[in-house]
């Protein structure tokens, strides 16, 4: 008996911490386009003294837009989706179920989908960089190259460097 409690126990306590895992707000770009787009990245992820590299898969198809990332190996990490007013995660690792990929999928359309711009967001080029705001708050520092870009998060302590890989086809080079 106690312990079929201690598991219902748990299992309610894992349940109300993973809705405390932050989703990003203020994604919606209401002059979001129907369009075909196809892009490949390495990412390397930096947080924490940790780091981690994927595969991103980014394709769309007339308005949705699918971001996969696979690990180096080919196991699928995530799968995310966009329509235009919302990033919904349809899949995930188990061990990546408290890493809040709505903030990292958005930094990642930011940095590499030029014509997203979510409501009241601003870009603003510093130097050789850009610092995007949303509601007023400085969210992201972007830095491009020809070789890549680099993505440091303002108010979570991540970093990431976006490789474009060679095959892509159908980039967005605006």
């Amino acid at each position: 008996m106690f312990k079929t409690l201690g598991i219902i126990w748990l299992s309610l306590w894992l349940c109300a911490c993973a809705a405390f895992v932050p989703s990003a707000r203020n994604v919606r770009d209401r002059h979001w386009q129907s369009m075909s787009l196809q892009q490949d990245f390495q990412v390397d992820f930096h947080a924490r003294g940790q780091s981690v590299s994927f595969i991103l898969l980014q394709q769309q198809q007339a308005e949705l837009l699918q971001l996969q990332a696979l690990s180096l190996t080919g196991q699928p990490l995530f799968l995310g989706e966009f329509d235009g007013s919302e990033i919904v995660v349809r899949q995930r690792l188990e061990a990546m179920r408290y890493l809040p990929l709505t903030f990292l999928l958005r930094d990642i359309m930011l940095a590499t989908i030029h014509h997203y711009q979510p409501e009241n967001a601003q870009k603003v080029t510093v130097g050789d960089s850009e610092i995007i705001t949303i509601d007023d708050d400085k969210v992201l520092r972007l830095t491009r190259t020809d070789k890549h870009i680099a993505v440091e998060n303002l108010q979570a302590p991540y970093q990431m460097q976006l490789i474009p890989l060679k095959h892509s086809a159908g980039g967005d080079d605006e």
